[in-house]
């Protein structure tokens, strides 16, 4: 007796979620750029350290500067929410940066952009790390240092990326 095939019943793309969207009734085959789903802001990844973005962490440091180092992950997939990647901070660039990070400002302006929009309403202001590690490229070490702008923004980036004006020709 001869074996059937079986047959594909998701060759389409017909998911209800999806109507209106670019993808409604494509071929599964077919290759699409995720960054229309998930846009094109990168996440950001804590590789070590932590904490010390919090001032109330910073001033305590008694061997300035501590530092942690982030690595910005370009989007290739949708990682869930509150599972540690900045995903909060990733959705208010996102907003703020439809079209993805611009080219106009440097990156500590972007963080500080950044950092103000998603502080502006509260009385506990987060840290700069998730901020940083979205918008500097690379694999990126930051300060932190309390003497340097109350402990709120790296006082030094130090990154993999030759296009962050990095000083050191090692990492470049």
């Amino acid at each position: 007796m001869p074996i059937a095939k079986p047959v594909n019943t998701l060759s389409m793309i017909d998911n209800p979620a999806l109507q209106g969207s670019p993808f409604q009734g494509r071929d599964v085959k077919e290759k699409i750029d995720i960054s229309a789903l998930i846009g094109k802001i990168p996440y950001r990844m804590a590789f070590a350290g932590g904490w010390i973005d919090q001032p109330f962490i910073s001033r305590l440091n008694p061997a300035p500067p501590g530092s942690m180092v982030v690595v910005s992950l370009e989007p290739a997939f949708p990682f869930m929410d509150r599972c540690g990647m900045a995903t909060s901070t990733r959705k208010i660039a996102a907003r703020l940066w439809p079209d993805g990070l611009p080219d106009s400002s440097s990156p500590s302006e972007l963080v500080r952009q950044l950092y103000n929009l998603e502080n502006s309403r509260k009385v506990e202001p987060s840290g700069s790390q998730d901020m940083a590690g979205l918008i500097y490229p690379g694999v990126s070490r930051l300060d932190y240092d309390y003497t340097f702008e109350g402990g709120y923004f790296p006082c030094h980036v130090e990154s993999n990326n030759a296009t962050t004006g990095n000083s050191n020709p090692l990492l470049a």
